[in-house]
């Protein structure tokens, strides 16, 4: 189940047609998943439609320090760490050694909400904020990679 879900959801380019369509099937799945699939899965969620962000950002967090690297799941990681930064609300629940994804360098797939939404000035503020130059680096070359125009 959780194979076929991640699948529509890379496949899809519309989160909300997706989310709409398997939302019923992916709450659930989501409650009782192992933390690998809590990452693979996060970004392509809409949060905005969910209810306690709060508490499901510390429990994708808790997830993320669970699982071993890879260059999957670091996308993934990067990927939702930047979603999460660009909503003011939920940059407090962020455990400051998640930032540390960045540093691993993961290349963002050219389409993610991720690279979209991490190049607004106020990710950008929280990045700054947190004085690690090595994360800050990072973020810069992860944002400005050959996918994106200057």
């Amino acid at each position: 189940m959780f194979d076929t879900f991640l699948r529509a959801a890379r496949a899809s380019r519309n989160r909300q047609l997706t989310w709409n369509c398997i939302k019923q099937a992916a709450i659930p799945l989501i409650s009782e998943a192992t933390p690998r699939a809590i990452v693979l899965i996060s970004p392509h969620i809409p949060w905005d439609r969910l209810m306690d962000r709060g508490d499901l950002v510390e429990r994708w967090a808790t997830a993320a320090s669970a699982v071993p690297y890879t260059e999957e799941v670091g996308q993934s990681v990067a990927d939702m760490l930047l979603q999460i930064a660009s909503v003011d609300e939920l940059v407090p629940s962020i455990p400051v050694d998640v930032w540390s994804w960045l540093t691993k360098r993961p290349p963002l797939p050219p389409i993610c909400l991720g690279r979209y939404v991490g190049t607004h000035s106020r990710v950008i503020k929280v990045v700054r904020a947190l004085k690690d130059t090595e994360v800050l680096t990072s973020y810069f070359l992860l944002i400005w990679s050959e996918w994106n125009e200057p």
